[in-house]
């Protein structure tokens, strides 16, 4: 109840939210988190995270979804969605001089696909 009491407060007084029962609390087994940022976490049936679409654009809840982090896909490190292509290989392309158009027909992806792993590489770094 304590956790709860402090995640109560937090929402009054931080977020300013008019129903803090009502925000998304999620729990570890020992503390209580607010799920702020949920749109960005994709959840399994059970309410387990099982991916995160990280910013590639600043904190903007609906930036595209084209990064993932999966622990299930490329051992966890960064994606671009539905491919296994982990960001860091195209950054490092990129870094040793092919162009995003090479990346782009090397890799069978789309221009926004590149641009976004190359953003949250540079972002990353």
């Amino acid at each position: 109840m304590p956790s709860v009491r402090t995640a109560i407060r937090y929402l009054n007084k931080s977020l300013k939210s008019p129903h803090p029962l009502a925000e998304r609390l999620e729990t570890d087994g020992l503390d209580l988190f607010i799920s702020k940022y949920g749109q960005r976490v994709k959840h399994d049936a059970e309410g387990l995270a099982i991916r995160l679409f990280p910013w590639t654009r600043g904190e903007d809840l609906h930036a595209p979804k084209i990064v993932a982090i999966d622990p299930l896909v490329s051992f966890g490190k960064p994606t671009v969605v539905g491919t296994g292509i982990r960001t860091e290989v195209l950054a490092s392309r990129l870094r040793a001089g092919d162009s995003l158009a090479e990346l782009r027909d090397d890799y069978g992806l789309a221009e926004d696909q590149v641009e976004e792993a190359i953003r949250y590489e540079l972002l990353a770094a």
